[in-house]
């Protein structure tokens, strides 16, 4: 693909296909039916840049999102986002009035957080959240007593209960049986709920429990990782989904080395061979890892292996018998190589690798 002329100048850049997105929600709102999708736009829209994508889905009829931070939230509040914004992770209460403020909805991790922010007497948007078997965050599924206080309290106007699936990634009989368990707990809880606040919605799948139980519709379904397009192991449902995001840098040096020259940081790199060898304007802050050296990046069709110490803001990569130039593109995550490729036999998950990139890595809307 040919590549916007605005990039020709930047040291790097990220490339986020609006095609693509609209493309994966309408995939998922084809098999959710009447259940919204709630967009997840945490950790800067996963990497794709949360106050670019935000709007663009509120304009093609998303009307909620999830986000982890109340600075996240506020984000795209100023971004002008009009939707609901829903803080899945903790907020202090003294952050009250801050979120009253900016129109956000909290989540309640459990029941001493609800009583530290209904001791504040200001009624407030809430979401609740509730422990079917993950536990990390959520008041226990069997404490009917208390999640019925919280909800008939004046000043939590609950809005929103939602569960998490510990496992719904796999097929195997243990994870099925797990998620199956949630699953009926959660029912259990929701069927009452519904007795005492019919306006209450209700969620329990994310991505890949729509991916792979197609059954498990509520109101809404939290969809993040498979918004961006991203794949990496098999499921039940099989959507044409679409990556997103793409990611390049330039050259900005050329210089041939001679055999038995080392290259870069601790002389990691040594070869018996006289190399050309290209700097390129990305390294580990922008989102790169230090374990990636003998990866794979592209130039065009070519793949070219990293060599040498990854950089903090450099790498470098050998073009030997090449026809290279300053200020070439290197492609980094794109047509020749996804991000779940690009993390290929690290230690690091591929979604640390999208999250991690720096947001002095700007992002295009193409």
């Amino acid at each position: 693909m040919s590549l916007p002329k605005q990039s020709e100048a930047l040291r790097a850049f990220r490339l986020i296909d609006q095609t693509a997105l609209i493309h994966n929600v309408f995939q998922f709102q084809r098999v959710l039916g009447p259940t919204k999708i709630m967009a997840v736009v945490k950790a800067n829209a996963y990497g794709h840049g949360a106050t670019l994508v935000a709007p663009w889905l509120e304009q093609n009829g998303i009307d909620c999102f999830a986000v982890a931070t109340l600075n996240e939230a506020i984000a795209l509040r100023k971004a002008n986002l009009s939707s609901r914004i829903i803080i899945l992770g903790y907020v202090h209460p003294s952050m009250i009035e801050t979120i009253k403020s900016y129109d956000l909805t909290i989540t309640l991790m459990d029941a001493h957080h609800a009583q530290r922010i209904r001791a504040l007497h200001r009624c407030i948007d809430c979401v609740l959240a509730i422990d079917t078997g993950m536990h990390r965050i959520g008041i226990p599924w069997y404490d009917q007593k208390t999640i019925e206080t919280i909800i008939h309290d004046p000043y939590l106007h609950i809005v929103h209960v939602y569960s998490h699936l510990c496992d719904s990634e796999s097929l195997k009989d243990d994870a099925l049986s797990m998620t199956r368990l949630q699953q009926q707990r959660f029912d259990s809880l929701v069927n009452r709920i519904r007795t005492i606040d019919g306006s209450i919605t209700f969620s329990l799948a994310a991505t890949y429990g729509v991916l792979n139980h197609p059954d498990m519709h509520y109101d809404y379904a939290r969809i993040g990782v498979g918004l961006y397009g991203i794949q990496y192991v098999s499921t039940t449902l099989k959507l044409d989904l679409r990556p997103v995001l793409s990611m390049y840098s330039h050259i900005v040096h050329i210089q041939d080395v001679n055999a038995n020259e080392s290259i870069g940081y601790c002389q990691l790199d040594t070869a018996y061979h006289n190399r050309t060898i290209a700097t390129v304007s990305i390294g580990y802050v922008d989102g790169l890892t230090k374990q990636m050296r003998g990866h794979d990046l592209y130039i065009e069709d070519h793949p070219v292996k990293i060599v040498g110490n990854i950089c903090m803001d450099q790498c470098m990569i050998d073009v030997t018998g090449l026809p290279v130039h300053i200020d070439q593109a290197v492609e980094i995550i794109g047509k020749h190589q996804s991000v779940v490729a690009l993390s290929d036999g690290l230690t690091t998950h591929f979604l640390e690798l999208l999250c991690n990139i720096d947001t002095r890595v700007p992002s295009i809307l193409v």
